[in-house]
């Protein structure tokens, strides 16, 4: 595939993200179905290290995500208001999805060239970790064993394996595959990241999100003097 037809792939699905931005998902509301319910999950994962949601009701901590007033459809279970959503299973297979798009992009930066594969590469390594922490913290919040924590953990790094193999066995794919991933990655930086990143308080977190901006051009500049 020639550049120029990646580059319009690319402006394609940039102007489809383009043409959502301010749109409301469902009654003003900037989330719409469950997606509420599993912010919440996560906040209280987060906060509490479980995913009784008592507490995150009574002082209606959902007001930062969801404007309205936020109906439970859980019920109080030992003492614990649990919603029906399954986070484990959820939070799993998402992170699966997105760490096959990860191997995805690592495997057509190398059918690139070698220079732009190892970049991906130590770009997607550093958040594998946390990933891995990320989906082990939330089967274990939601009751899991730790067989299932670490299986989980495990599943997640093979997704990315079996993403990074698939695309040698369409090179065609190539442009496409990197066009999606940078379409999302443009899409979750500009509609959950950046709006996290202006929220806070402080210059730390935005010196972190720059400092990963140097420390991606520096590494680049690295492979280029090592003639990779």
């Amino acid at each position: 595939m020639s550049r120029r037809r990646a580059g319009l792939i690319w402006i394609a699905l940039f102007g489809v993200y383009a043409a959502t931005l301010g749109v409301p998902a469902a009654d003003h509301h900037r989330y719409a179905g469950d997606e509420p319910h599993y912010l919440l999950m996560a906040r209280s994962i987060a906060s509490d290290g479980d995913v009784d949601l008592s507490d995150e009701f009574a002082r209606r901590e959902y007001r930062s995500f969801y404007s309205g007033t936020l109906r439970t459809n859980g019920r109080v279970i030992a003492g614990r208001l649990v919603e029906p959503q399954p986070a484990g299973v959820s939070a799993l297979l998402g992170l699966m999805v997105h760490s096959f798009f990860d191997g995805l992009s690592i495997g057509s930066g190398f059918v690139i060239g070698r220079a732009l594969g190892l970049l991906l590469f130590a770009a997607i390594l550093l958040h594998k970790a946390p990933e891995g922490f990320a989906i082990a913290s939330v089967v274990l919040a939601a009751r899991g064993t730790r067989r299932q924590a670490i299986l989980a953990a495990g599943a997640v790094g093979l997704a990315t394996l079996v993403g990074g193999l698939a695309i040698f066995g369409e090179r065609t794919l190539v442009g496409p595959a990197l066009a999606v991933s940078a379409g999302v990655t443009l899409y979750v930086a500009a509609s959950d990241l950046v709006p996290e990143v202006n929220r806070e308080q402080g210059t730390a977190v935005a010196l972190t999100v720059f400092a990963g901006v140097v420390l991606y051009y520096v590494t680049e500049r690295l492979l280029s003097a090592a003639g990779i």
